[in-house]
């Protein structure tokens, strides 16, 4: 008579060799999450969209004057004033970039908890530092690692996919952060390259439809990807 294998307690992630989670198991819920709260989705994306194209209409304000100018009347005075002017708008699209990167991973994981989705979700500054951190360490060793004939950019960007979940959720430093993603990484190799694939699939089937699909494929991706991140650390994931 042959006995069940133990059930890991909670927060225990799943043994070396065990399967915490199916890739059609994953996208399922992400399906039925995204139905269930498909209001509050598309309110919060209609909000990160407007707020992108208000920060790139007062760019385009800003800039207009400089553009419309022939180069040779513009005065090194004005010259400088262009650059500085690009140089903060830049770095304003990189910090909202964070903090939207930050959030949707934030929802994922809320959805994930049972918690209701807001757009305050979304767009909270919470660990901010730690944010930002994270994501330039991410994108410093992906341009490295490209650098170094692109396959290794992959690669790291595959073992650290996790990393934000884990400054979100558990509040982690970023360097802590990357760790524990390359040790989940790791531990469930199989299932997180089907989940890495699926993703990758759902999202370029979403993009062939006119871009219009995307509006069904990112959400329904991101919360698969917090309910496997769930299920890799033993933790439960609210029906």
């Amino acid at each position: 008579m042959t006995s069940e294998p133990p059930v890991p307690p909670e927060g225990a992630p799943a043994p070396r060799g065990q399967v915490p989670f199916e890739l059609s198991e994953a996208f399922n819920y992400g399906w039925l999450k995204f139905q269930q709260n498909v209001g509050p989705i598309l309110v919060a994306t209609l909000v990160l969209i407007v707020g992108a194209a208000a920060v790139s209409f007062i760019w385009y304000l800003v800039t207009l004057p400089f553009t419309a100018m022939d180069p040779e009347d513009i005065s090194d005075v004005g010259a400088v004033g262009f650059l500085f002017t690009g140089a903060v708008f830049a770095i304003v699209f990189v910090l909202v970039g964070f903090i939207v990167q930050a959030g949707i991973v934030r929802g994922g994981l809320a959805i994930t908890k049972g918690q209701p989705l807001e757009v305050g979700t979304i767009l909270s500054t919470e660990n901010l530092g730690q944010v930002i951190l994270t994501a330039v360490l991410i994108g410093i060793g992906t341009s490295i690692g490209t650098a170094l004939c692109v396959l290794p950019g992959i690669v790291f960007a595959f073992f650290s996919q996790f990393a934000m979940h884990f400054v979100v959720d558990k509040g982690m430093s970023a360097t802590d952060a990357i760790r524990a993603s390359f040790q989940i990484v790791n531990r469930n190799l199989a299932s997180t390259i089907g989940l890495y694939l699926g993703v990758l699939v759902a999202n370029t089937i979403g993009a062939l439809l006119c871009g219009i699909g995307l509006l069904v494929s990112v959400p329904v991706s991101i919360i698969a990807t917090a309910f496997a991140y769930r299920r890799m650390n033993g933790e439960t994931v609210a029906a």
